[in-house]
């Protein structure tokens, strides 16, 4: 069984940003008998339509928000579904954005219902906003967001293996603000469901626009236990805490947990169809929600009746209470002062002191609390500043600075650890050594926009990185980011480069073993008589523009895992990384470790493969470079999807931190 909420790490990052789906892996949805999804503004009964626009929230990392130039708040949704999911050209959604991480339901003016793995922690409610009216007004219509729309989590009220056990896996959160403008939706008191009873479920699968299901129905009721049921409900990643009503249009359950969904379909993959009677989505009993929060004495009169008004001293921060008028009742998030610009989450909870961060955190006055920020061996001083800070200069990752692995040079000031002579050199091109102002004797040109442990290394000629590779000078080293065959000139670019509208991996573009159809671009291979076409279904061809002769529907990217006949013998890599998970070398470098990624190489590369974070291995770092680039080579632009999210997740995982890199208004 799969939880089934794409929460990762403390950042609240798309499940896929880490583990990229590749035709061939299953991933988490299913559907039972026939896909009974439909779109908000196709549900004909106009109180449940109602219903569900008022009460429906999709959670979304607080990165993925922004505010376009009229106001309008805007979710990143990139990549589209089909290339998140490898989808063939014939699925259903497939072109629609992947913002969502988690679904929940207001249940109160300021509480909302979702799943317990979904808010394991404060850090995890403050790092996500919540967002109304994630869904389709019509057909390919987005719903415009405003900021009365978007709300950030303070509190977990109900938490999930303390107020609530075992198999129980919920939590009800409290908003930053009453929601105005719209209608709870009611929760059903406790009761079990019917076998064969109808169910209705709204939520955000795979992270896509709000999507009902009218179709499903309770396989098994397990009234004794009365802690979950299981239905046919067709439910995917990102459906995690959606609402599972009845036939009255009352909660009765939260979705949980899920059975495998995507299947190959030999170049693609397709949505999972089971029988109805082979049900395995869980849905926990929201009534144990309301139970445990009332249980908590929590001031809510519409769903625990007889509660007592709210007051200061209740242990609840509510009706305008604040850190200064009741600082006894608000505490956690709502004691985090304005000033600070972390991560709220990590205010005062016992984690470390987490200094630099605009105000002193009170974990700094607890012993043997790890500082964060600063530069190893200092202390945070009263006024939550380094007695010893990181160089404001710094440029590259704070977490290397001075962390005893390696010199990390050109960086902006100079690293403390380029002092030890057995420290290795990290920065700099071949030959060259770390002064002490922190330069290179011998730097990597500043065009260059491959990562920069390729610059001369002897790991092959890399080519179109802005700048000449001198690993090119020789004829032995293989060609990257050109198409094959190719040369690379005396300027860096490729004799024969990739064509620009090429939008799969650049390992599959004319590599003579396969058709890849759909890609931007005219594959060289599908000349090849015989060739077996890939990203267009079964039976399908692909035509002289590179689409898909009898696609169904959007054509568009599609996938396969590279197979072992794209790994290339090259020379061993020479300057081998000490490092057991490799952050990028520096801000800049993040940037373009970013974009070397194209979008369509984003749903391709999967955790392992993805080098701005693991270790560099000789057998593998050929492979991994060429996966890592976009078409045309490793210039900026095309970065996108998951894997520029990627990135900030997995640096947002560091410890020691900027302030404010993990603040929610980033």
């Amino acid at each position: 069984m799969l939880a089934l909420g794409l929460v990762s790490g403390g950042c609240g990052q798309r499940e896929a940003a880490s583990e990229a789906v590749a035709p061939g892996v299953s991933s988490a949805p299913v559907v039972y008998g026939v896909d009974d999804r439909i779109e908000w503004y196709e549900v004909a009964d106009a109180g449940l339509k109602s219903s569900l626009r008022d009460a429906v929230a999709v959670m979304v990392d607080w990165s993925y928000v922004s505010t376009d130039e009229v106001g309008h708040v805007v979710l990143d949704g990139d990549p589209a579904l089909g290339a998140l999911e490898g989808l063939c050209a014939d699925q259903r959604f497939r072109s629609q954005p992947t913002a969502g991480m988690c679904s929940g339901t207001l249940i109160a003016d300021d509480l909302l219902l979702t799943a317990g793995h979904c808010v394991p922690s404060l850090a995890d409610c403050a790092s996500s906003a919540w967002v109304f009216d994630y869904l389709y007004e019509a057909d390919g219509q987005l719903a415009e967001v405003g900021d009365d729309d978007v709300y950030g989590c303070v509190d977990v009220i109900v938490r999930p293996d303390v107020d609530v056990t075992g198999a129980i896996d919920l939590a009800i959160i409290q908003l930053d603000r009453p929601v105005t403008g719209r209608a709870p939706a009611p929760v059903a008191t406790r009761g079990s469901v019917a076998r064969g009873e109808p169910l209705i479920m709204a939520g955000f699968p795979s992270g896509i626009p709000l999507k009902v299901d009218q179709g499903a129905t309770v396989v098994a009721p397990r009234s004794q236990t009365a802690d979950y049921f299981v239905a046919s409900l067709d439910s995917f990643h990102g459906n995690s805490g959606s609402m599972v009503m009845n036939g009255a249009h009352r909660i009765v359950g939260v979705l949980v947990n899920g059975a495998d969904d995507y299947v190959n379909a030999g170049s693609c993959n397709v949505v999972s169809v089971l029988a109805p009677d082979a049900a395995e989505e869980e849905a926990v009993y929201a009534f144990h929600g309301v139970e445990a929060l009332c249980r908590r004495a929590y001031p809510s009169a519409t769903l625990c009746g007889d509660a007592a008004e709210p007051t200061c001293g209740d242990g609840f921060c509510t009706q305008g209470e604040t850190r200064v008028s009741c600082p006894g009742d608000c505490q956690g998030l709502f004691a985090v002062p304005e000033a600070w610009s972390c991560n709220p989450g990590f205010y005062g909870q016992g984690d470390g002191c987490d200094c630099d961060c605009g105000a002193r955190d009170p974990d700094c006055d607890a012993a043997n609390q790890e500082v964060y920020n600063c530069a190893p061996g200092s202390a945070c001083e009263r006024d939550g500043s380094c007695a010893v800070p990181i160089p404001a200069s710094w440029a590259c990752d704070p977490s290397r600075f001075g962390d005893g692995q390696r010199c990390d040079c050109a960086c902006g000031a100079p690293d403390p650890d380029c002092s030890n002579p057995r420290n290795q050199t990290s920065g700099c091109a071949p030959g060259g050594a770390c002064q002490a102002d922190g330069t290179c004797t011998i730097p990597i040109p500043e065009g260059w926009s491959c990562r920069r442990r390729y610059y001369g290394s002897a790991d092959g000629c890399d080519c179109n990185c802005g700048a000449p590779d001198p690993d090119c000078a020789n004829p032995a080293q293989v060609v990257s980011g050109c198409a094959p065959g190719s040369a690379c000139l005396a300027d860096g670019t490729c004799e024969n480069p990739i064509p620009s509208g090429w939008i799969c991996p650049v390992t599959r573009y004319g590599r003579g073993n396969e058709c890849d159809c759909n890609c931007g671009a005219y594959d060289p291979d599908c000349a090849v008589r015989g060739a077996r076409v890939l990203n267009c279904g079964a039976g399908g061809a692909c035509a002289a523009d590179g689409t898909c002769e009898e696609a169904t529907a959007d054509p568009g990217p599609e996938v396969v895992e590279p197979g072992p006949e794209v790994v290339e013998e090259v020379p061993d890599v020479v300057e081998a990384d000490p490092d057991t998970a490799e952050p990028a070398d520096t801000e800049a470098d993040t940037a373009a470790d970013t974009n070397e990624v194209s979008e369509a190489d984003t749903h391709e590369v999967s955790e392992a493969d993805t080098h701005v974070t693991e270790p560099d291995t000789t057998d593998t770092a050929e492979t991994e470079k060429v996966l890592a680039r976009g078409a045309g080579g490793c210039e900026a632009g095309g970065g996108g999807g998951w894997a520029a999210a990627g990135v900030v997740l997995l640096l947002g995982l560091q410890r020691r931190r900027r302030a404010g890199a993990d603040s929610h208004e980033a």
